[in-house]
């Protein structure tokens, strides 16, 4: 790849030492070699200072912006230890180059130079991947020492956020959900159709669920209370539910036709009955089939039931 497609050219500009030879002839460097044959360190000098206008042809940018994408993906789904902020900076500052120089073929007037743009554009392709606006700042602000960019490195990472969240999660969740590890994203909310209860605990294996109610805010006092009709955004942290005890509320019937208002009903002393809208569930019902208790996979509902 970098035998064939690399341009041979004289090295010029402040980090014309770190240039790669590679098979060109003397006093010569390969642009293509100069970019992937380097450290990343090397490669992101050589990409936001640019030697000379012409150091790297737009078909050598092509060919690295393709080459460590595909790469990037690849070696990320290994069992290796890998990241991609950096190779993802070094895909977006080979992208923006590709157009630096289309907006140069054109004639357009730029006001700027040309690492600038490198620089805040080169950061929108991570931000897309990691969905991070300010710690990525931090970051790259940290790296370059250039505070006084700091303002249009926040909203070309915003606006990547926005455009990745459009399209699909961020790549960590993603990652986190990949590797089954124990984070719950499913939320039970307090009063819910049986379909509802019923497809938590069998579409995922965790063993525990947080139990979520809306946030309603009293308009007059400022303070919370429950208010028909005023729902907010953001849910508000009730409790966890285990795994079981849905699926022992599924086994003993425990739903109605009518939605109740949550700690209506009063618990029960001993025991209690079907459908039974006076009195919760005691701590015996729910306990007693330890540790034997009902499988999702044993219970079987109909179209009616699922609907109440």
């Amino acid at each position: 790849l970098l035998y064939h497609f690399g341009h041979c050219g004289d090295p010029a500009g402040a980090y014309s030492d770190s240039l790669s030879q590679f098979y060109c002839p003397e006093d010569q460097f390969n642009d293509l070699a100069s970019l992937m044959a380097v450290s990343y360190a090397i490669s992101m000098k050589q990409l936001l200072h640019f030697t000379s206008d012409a150091s790297f042809t737009p078909f050598s940018l092509c060919m690295f912006f393709v080459a460590f994408c595909i790469f990037a993906c690849w070696t990320y789904g290994i069992a290796v230890p890998s990241g991609l902020c950096v190779p993802s900076q070094l895909s977006g500052a080979a992208y923006c180059w590709i157009c630096v120089m289309i907006v140069l073929y054109l004639g357009l007037p730029v006001g700027a130079h040309d690492g600038m743009f490198v620089l805040i554009d080169s950061a929108s392709i991570p931000g897309g991947m990691a969905c991070m606006t300010i710690s990525l700042t931090c970051i790259i602000l940290e790296c370059t020492g250039v505070i006084k960019w700091g303002l249009p490195i926040m909203v070309s990472l915003m606006a990547a956020r926005w455009v990745g969240n459009s399209f699909d999660e961020e790549l960590y969740d993603i990652h986190i959900y990949l590797n089954h590890l124990p984070s719950s994203p499913t939320c039970v909310p307090q009063i819910a159709n049986v379909s509802e209860i019923f497809d938590v605990p069998k579409d995922c294996n965790h063993g525990g669920f947080p139990v979520v109610k809306p946030r309603r805010r009293d308009a007059a006092g400022g303070g919370h209370r429950a208010i028909p009709g005023a729902k907010s955004k953001f849910p508000r942290f009730a409790g966890i539910i285990n795994r079981y005890h849905p699926c022992v509320l599924l086994q003993r019937k425990d739903y109605f036709i009518e939605k109740l208002e949550p700690l209506v009903r009063t618990p029960a002393g001993y025991a209690t009955l079907l459908y039974n809208d006076q009195s919760a569930l005691s701590h015996r019902d729910v306990e007693g089939s330890y540790p034997r208790y009902p499988s999702i996979h044993e219970i079987q509902l109909d179209e009616d039931e699922r609907d109440l």
